[in-house]
């Protein structure tokens, strides 16, 4: 025992805990073997270990909350090479082993995690991992798994409608303006719907949210002069041609209406 983790050793983890020697796992948290329950009842089916074993074991684990991706890779790993010598993979989306991008955590594919379109820009995509399950794609061991199980991408328009609510909570501008200007080209059914929240950045600093539909286009003569910044789509946004035209088609403002007036009254 050091520092409250059990050092790797047959005889010292017994036969649940083997499966994830096994699998690679070269040290084993105590507290997620008491967690998992990972005893006698399923020593059978991993000894010796195989792929369906495993997954047993992980299916018995649950839901744990992994100290760090060392072991949830090294699974991946093991049974991603598994699953290339003729192993079953039944079970595997459940298993809570898969990384989450741009966080710590892990999820299950059954429990919604999906990946994302090909090519979507990175600070757009930073931004919806912050509440969509995203699944992280860099190690060899996910890359195989998913693609053994022929995992479906999410589509772009599926994507676009489910990261718009990240996208209005990150205020990050760059991923605002990376959102509205791919919009028109991949998800133009949204912006027939005329409402994909409050995702534009506005004012000077950027530092405001609006939906499309509050805010007025700067480009119109006269407006500028007639309205404070925080009525106009930020600098960042409004230097974009196609993030602007997501915007028109999302119901920008073109002229003074009655609350543009009683903007306009109020700023005096």
């Amino acid at each position: 025992m050091e520092g409250g983790r059990l050092v790797a050793g047959r005889d010292d983890l017994g036969a649940a805990g083997e499966a994830l020697l096994a699998a690679g796992a070269l040290e084993v948290d105590v507290d997620v073997l008491a967690h998992a329950d990972l005893a006698a009842p399923l020593a059978a089916a991993i000894a010796p270990p195989t792929a369906p074993g495993v997954l047993r074991v992980l299916a018995r684990a649950g839901d744990v909350d992994w100290p760090s991706d060392e072991h949830p890779r090294a699974l991946r790993d093991w049974l991603a090479e598994a699953a290339a010598a003729g192993g079953a993979l039944d079970g595997l989306p459940e298993a809570k082993i898969f990384k989450v991008l741009g966080s710590s955590r892990h999820a299950a594919l059954a429990a919604g995690a999906a990946l994302p379109p090909p090519r979507v820009d990175a600070a757009l995509l930073k931004a919806a991992a912050a509440e969509l399950d995203v699944l992280e794609e860099s190690d060899r061991g996910s890359r195989d798994l998913l693609r053994a199980l022929k995992w479906p991408r999410l589509d772009d328009e599926a994507f676009f409608a489910r990261a718009a609510p990240a996208v209005a909570a990150a205020g990050d501008p760059a991923a605002a303006v990376a959102f509205l200007r791919d919009l028109g080209h991949r998800a133009p059914r949204l912006l027939d719907g005329g409402d994909v929240g409050a995702v534009v950045p506005c004012g000077a600093d950027g530092a405001g949210r609006r939906r499309a539909g509050e805010l007025y286009d700067p480009a119109e003569p006269g407006l500028p002069e007639l309205l404070d910044a925080d009525r106009f789509p930020a600098p960042a946004v409004a230097g974009d041609a196609e993030a602007m035209r997501s915007l028109r088609r999302l119901g920008l403002r073109r002229r003074l209406d009655h609350v543009g007036v009683l903007a306009s009254a109020r700023s005096v």
